[in-house]
C-alpha cells in the first residue's frame, strides 16, 4: 500500500499490540501532496524543546511504552502532539481544531480510502506551525476525532506531529535526554551513518532479519517492533518459528478492537552497525521498527542527505 505513489499513507497502520494509532491513505494529485508540505521559517542555526515521554501501561492488552510527546503552538495556541515517524501528515483532533476557532469556509473536505472504508475527512491551512524556534506555515493540517487515541495513551492529547513537518530539516531526537533538536547543520557521524529511503514521509531502513535483507519503517509512535507476517516464511525458509499468541489492541481511524496477536522471536536483527539478538516481534502486515528498539539511542535524521544514525548516549 505504501509503495503506491497515487497514495499517501499517514499514519503507522495498527497499534496492534504496541504499534501507531492508524492508517488512512489519502488519494492526491501534486498539487494536494505539496498542499501538504509546510514552508519553513527560521533565523535560528539550532533550536532545542523538551519531548515528554508519556507514562507506560504494562495491561496486556495495551502495552505502552518508550512513546513521546512535545509541545507545539499552532496558529497561537499550544498543544500537546505525539512525535510520530509513522505518520506522514500532521494531525490535531477535533476538539482541539474548535479551539482555534477555524472559520467555516477554511476547511476542505478530503475524499479518502482507508484500511476500514472510504470516506472522507477535513482538513485546513495552518498560518503557523511554530517548534522551538522553527516556525512552520501554510500547509494542510488534518482534522481527527481522537479520543480514542487519547483513552489509549491515557494522555490528553491535541493532536499527532508527523513527517511532514518533522522531515523538513534535520533533527535529533535525544531520546535518553527527553530532547528534540531541529537545525540545519545536523550530520549524522560517517561511522554512523545509515542510507534510508524518504517515501511519502516515511523513513525506510534497509535491514538483516535472520540473515535475509528486509526493510522496515521508522515509527516512534509504535511501542514496539512490527513484522508482516508473510515474510516469516521468507525469513525462515527451513525450519518455522515458535510463535506465541498473545493479548492485543488494534487501533485504526474508526475504533478499536481487542484481539490476539502472533509473536515470535528473531534470533538477530541487523540495521547498520548495530545488531541485535533473539528480537521479539509482533507479526502484523507491515513492517515496522518501534520504540523498543529506537527509544534507546540517540536518533539522528537528515531527510535531505537521506542519511540516519542510531547513537548511543555518552
Amino acid at each position: 500500500m505504501i509503495q503506491k505513489r497515487t497514495k499517501l499513507v499517514f499514519a503507522a497502520l495498527f497499534l496492534g499490540i504496541a504499534a501507531s494509532m492508524f492508517c488512512i491513505s489519502l488519494i492526491w494529485t501534486w498539487e494536494r501532496k505539496s498542499a501538504f508540505t509546510p514552508r519553513i521559517w527560521t533565523d535560528q542555526p539550532t533550536t532545542s524543546v523538551p519531548i515528554y515521554p508519556l507514562d507506560p501501561i504494562n495491561e496486556s492488552s495495551e502495552p505502552i511504552s518508550s512513546l513521546n510527546a512535545v509541545y507545539v503552538e499552532i496558529n497561537g495556541r499550544a498543544g500537546l502532539f505525539l512525535v510520530d515517524t509513522g505518520a506522514s501528515d500532521t494531525v490535531i483532533s477535533s476538539r482541539f481544531a474548535r479551539t482555534l476557532q477555524i472559520p467555516d469556509q477554511e476547511i476542505q473536505t478530503l475524499a479518502v480510502e482507508g484500511n476500514i472504508q472510504t470516506g472522507t475527512v477535513r482538513a485546513f491551512k495552518a498560518k503557523s506551525f511554530l517548534v522551538g524556534d522553527v516556525l512552520y506555515s501554510d500547509f494542510m493540517v488534518i482534522v481527527l476525532e481522537l479520543e480514542h487515541i487519547q483513552s489509549w495513551t491515557h494522555t490528553d492529547l491535541d493532536g499527532i506531529l508527523g513527517g511532514n513537518v518533522l522531515n523538513a530539516l534535520p533533527y535529533r531526537l535525544d531520546f535518553p535526554r527527553n530532547t528534540l533538536t531541529i537545525s540545519e547543520q545536523i550530520r549524522v557521524p560517517p561511522e554512523q551513518a545509515i542510507s534510508i529511503q524518504l517515501l511519502s514521509n516515511h523513513i525506510h531502513i534497509n535491514c538483516i532479519a535472520n540473515g535475509y535483507p528486509v526493510t522496515f519503517m521508522l515509527d516512534t509512535g509504535a511501542s514496539s517492533t512490527l513484522l508482516d507476517e508473510n515474510q516469516v516464511r521468507y525469513l525462515f525458509p527451513e525450519l518455522p518459528p515458535k510463535v506465541e499468541l498473545v493479548p492485543g489492541k488494534v487501533i485504526d481511524i474508526n475504533q478499536e478492537t481487542l484481539t490476539e496477536r502472533k509473536k515470535l522471536i528473531l534470533p538477530n536483527l541487523r540495521i547498520g552497525p548495530i545488531t541485535e539478538t533473539e528480537w521479539p516481534v509482533t507479526l502484523q502486515d507491515i513492517n515496522l521498527l518501534g520504540q523498543d528498539f529506537t527509544g534507546r539511542f540517540i536518533l539522528v535524521v537528515d531527510p535531505e542527505r537521506l542519511k540516519i544514525g542510531f547513537l548511543l548516549p555518552e
